[in-house]
């Protein structure tokens, strides 16, 4: 028989989206130590003794399911005048960062993406460029721009990096992600070569909303000044840690109101 804790270990352990709720301090109608657990997509098993409070969970967790990168954290929820601090535990895999093809400075992003958290799928028609070799710890998928839709899946967890260097390659690669759920597209190249992409795919019927180009970044990467393969990658993976952390990837500096009225000690 299911029970709240083996669903969560199953969670963990097969790396997919989960949380579990633990009762830290009940009341009388309420016990300490009560569990309840659900999956992204609504599966529950258990319960915390009170169904108000059963729903007040589910509702935190529907919100944090769909999180890039979610908070567990302790809850302090109202049952029938009384406070029950309950512990909201949530399990979400690592976001994909897919890397949509594989020159060399490709290399340094899928190195940095992966020793920051990410899982990183190199795509790319050309084996003597994305393989193990070039590309250690990532999943390599070997298939032309114009085939992606037989070998790629991309879900509400996927990061996209389009960086092949090669107009037809990208604008069937920017097709396939925006029409995609994606919800991040990052394309490599200045705005000018964007809006060629997205004119000629227009001109070829193929037109997306301004919703769906809100999904679009380009230039790709946060503004640092880079320059070369290695400091352009840096910025490339910090504006993906932004973006999954919901920040603007700003100074820290800029957070704080009083650092040009600080006064030096005489």
């Amino acid at each position: 028989m299911k029970n709240p804790f083996t669903m969560w270990t199953d969670c963990v352990k097969h790396e997919y989206a989960g949380m579990l709720a633990t009762v830290l301090e009940g009341s009388e109608n309420v016990a300490m130590g009560s569990r309840m657990f659900m999956s992204k997509y609504g599966e529950k098993v258990g319960s915390l003794g009170h169904k108000s409070l059963d729903d007040q969970v589910v509702q935190l967790a529907t919100k944090k399911l769909q999180q890039m990168v979610p908070e567990s954290k302790t809850y302090e929820l109202n049952v029938e005048t009384k406070t029950i601090s309950v512990f909201v535990d949530v399990h979400v895999p690592a976001p994909n960062v897919f890397i949509f093809g594989a020159g060399h400075d490709a290399i340094p992003v899928s190195k940095f993406a992966q020793q920051c958290g990410f899982r990183v799928t190199v795509v790319d028609q050309r084996e003597a460029f994305a393989n193990e070799e070039r590309f250690p710890g990532a999943r390599i998928i070997i298939a032309r721009s114009e085939h992606l839709t037989e070998k790629v899946q991309l879900d509400d967890r996927t990061l996209v990096v389009i960086m092949n260097h090669h107009l037809e390659k990208d604008q069937n690669c920017l097709q396939f992600a925006l029409q995609a759920n994606a919800p991040y597209v990052g394309l490599l190249g200045p705005r000018k070569r964007c809006n060629q992409l997205l004119n000629d795919l227009q001109a070829e019927g193929v037109v997306f909303s301004k919703e769906t180009l809100s999904r679009l970044y380009n230039p790709i990467g946060l503004n640092i000044g880079a320059e070369g393969a290695e400091e352009i990658a840096i910025s490339i993976v910090a504006e993906l840690i932004a973006f999954t952390e919901e920040k603007s990837g700003e100074s820290l500096r800029e957070q704080y109101d009083d650092v040009r009225t600080y006064k030096m000690a005489e």
